[in-house]
């Protein structure tokens, strides 16, 4: 839940960006984000992401792509156009032991009471 929204990751195989679905808990509208910035889903689900809030309640993407952890923050300009930046990038190789060998990296949960992603 970011704000008055709850939302959920769209991610199928085939479709040309992954996306995000929001449903606003005042109008009782859904809506589909969609996510250029993240590029197509993964067959093998190396490519993981959930919706995030960031700096004052704004919406925000954390992508687990291989061994990275990134941050995607969501931009409106005065005229409404919407882009995503990327405002954090973490190398997960750097902090845990990651075996290529075997299963990579799984983002499990994410606690927004202390900004915690559990890989």
């Amino acid at each position: 839940m970011v704000g008055n929204s709850l939302y959920w990751s769209l991610c199928s195989i085939g479709w040309e960006v992954a996306a995000i679905l929001q449903f606003d808990l005042d109008t009782q509208h859904l809506a589909v984000i969609h996510l250029p910035c993240l590029g197509k889903c993964s067959r093998n689900g190396s490519r993981t992401f959930r919706a995030v809030p960031v700096d004052g309640g704004e919406l925000g993407v954390l992508e687990l792509f291989d061994a990275n952890l990134q941050l995607w923050k969501r931009k409106i300009d005065r005229d409404g156009v919407v882009s995503w930046v990327l405002e954090k990038t973490i190398g997960l190789e750097e902090l845990l032991y990651i075996d290529k060998r075997k299963m990579g990296p799984m983002m499990l949960g994410y606690c927004e009471d202390n900004n915690v992603v559990f890989i």
